[in-house]
C-alpha cells in the first residue's frame, strides 16, 4: 500500500481528521523494534519493562491520532517518543532518543509561530512580537499543550523516569512536543508541522497579543480575579540561580489552589510580572474553550 500523508485541513470543531491507511501495521513493526527481550528476572506489575509489543503499538498508534497525521517515516515518531531514560534502560542507548528532534522542533515552532504573529499582528513592534514569543514558547506553555492534546501517554519512558511520574514532567512534556513537531517536518515539512501548530498555538497568540502595550500583568490578574470572586493571586518563589549581581528568580502564580503561568525575572518583581502575563495567558485560552463546549 502506497504510504501519504493524511490531508490535514481542520474539521468543523477545531480538531484535525485522521485516516489510518496501514498506519497500525507499521505501528506494530516499529513497535517490535523497541522490545527488548525481558531479563531471567521477575519483574513486578506495573514494571513498564513488561510492556509488549501492542502497547507500544497502541502509543505511536495514538500520537498519529492526536497528532492527525500518518508518519511516512516510522523511525521518526519512534525517535520522537524516546525519552533517554527508555533508550539507557532498554537499549544502553542505542536507540536515539528524542533530543535532537527537539532542537529542531524548537526553531519549526519559533518560525511558525513569528508567522503568525508577524501576518496577523501588522502593527506589532519587532520588540513586540518577541514578547509574545517568549510568552508562548516556553516549557510552562508548552506543557500545558502537550497535556491538553493528552500526548505524555504516548512518551517512551524507563522505569526511574515512570515512577516518579515522568509521564508529567512538564519538562518531559515541553520536550516531547517539540521533538515530534521536528519529526513532523522531516517526515512532511512545514505542510506536516503547521496545521499541528497553528492548531495549538493561534488561540494562545490571540490571547497573549491582547495584552501587548499593557505591562501592568499583575494588575490585570489582580482585576480579573476579583471579578470573578476567585481570591488575590499568589505568587511563590521556587527558584534562585546564578550569583548575587547575575541572579535570576523563577516565581509561580496560584489562583486558587491551582498552579498556573511560572515565570523568570532578573529580579522577583520581574519574575511576578511575567508569571501572571502566562496566566493571563492561559486563563484566556482557558475561557475560549469553556466557550467552545
Amino acid at each position: 500500500m502506497k504510504r501519504r500523508s493524511i490531508r490535514r485541513s481542520r474539521s468543523a470543531g477545531g480538531s484535525l481528521p485522521f485516516r489510518r491507511p496501514g498506519c497500525t501495521i507499521r505501528a506494530i513493526e516499529f513497535a517490535a523494534s523497541c522490545i527488548v527481550e525481558p531479563d531471567r528476572g521477575v519483574r513486578g506489575k506495573g514494571d513498564p519493562r513488561t510492556m509488549g509489543m501492542d502497547d507500544v503499538a497502541a502509543k505511536f498508534t495514538e500520537a498519529e491520532k492526536i497528532l492527525g497525521y500518518c508518519f511516512k517515516k516510522a523511525d521518526l515518531l519512534r525517535e520522537a517518543l524516546t525519552h533517554r531514560s527508555w533508550s539507557n534502560e532498554y537499549r544502553a542507548g542505542k536507540l536515539p532518543d528524542n533530543d535532537r528532534l527537539e532542537y529542531l522542533g524548537d526553531s519549526v515552532l519559533d518560525l511558525v509561530v513569528a508567522h503568525l504573529l508577524f501576518t496577523r499582528h501588522p502593527t506589532f513592534s519587532s520588540g513586540e512580537m518577541t514578547k509574545v514569543r517568549a510568552a508562548l514558547v516556553n516549557e510552562t506553555e508548552l506543557a500545558a499543550i502537550t497535556r491538553e492534546n493528552k500526548l505524555g501517554a504516548c512518551l517512551l519512558l524507563g522505569i526511574g523516569e515512570e515512577r516518579t511520574g515522568g509521564a508529567d514532567k512538564a519538562s518531559n512534556l515541553a520536550h516531547l512536543y517539540e521533538a515530534l513537531l521536528g519529526a513532523l517536518y522531516l517526515d512532511g515539512g512545514l505542510e506536516a508541522a503547521w496545521p499541528v501548530i497553528a492548531r495549538d498555538m493561534e488561540p494562545r497568540v490571540e490571547a497573549h497579543a491582547r495584552a501587548v502595550g499593557q505591562e501592568d500583568y499583575k494588575s490585570q490578574l489582580q482585576e480579573i480575579c476579583a471579578k470573578r470572586h476567585w481570591g488575590l493571586p499568589q505568587y511563590r518563589l521556587i527558584g534562585r540561580q546564578g550569583p548575587d549581581h547575575e541572579s535570576s528568580f523563577t516565581v509561580q502564580c496560584f489562583v486558587g489552589k491551582s498552579a498556573y503561568g511560572t515565570g523568570e525575572g532578573r529580579n522577583i518583581k520581574a519574575a511576578e510580572q511575567h508569571a501572571a502575563q502566562l496566566t493571563l495567558g492561559m486563563l484566556a485560552v482557558q475561557q475560549e474553550q469553556e466557550a467552545d463546549e
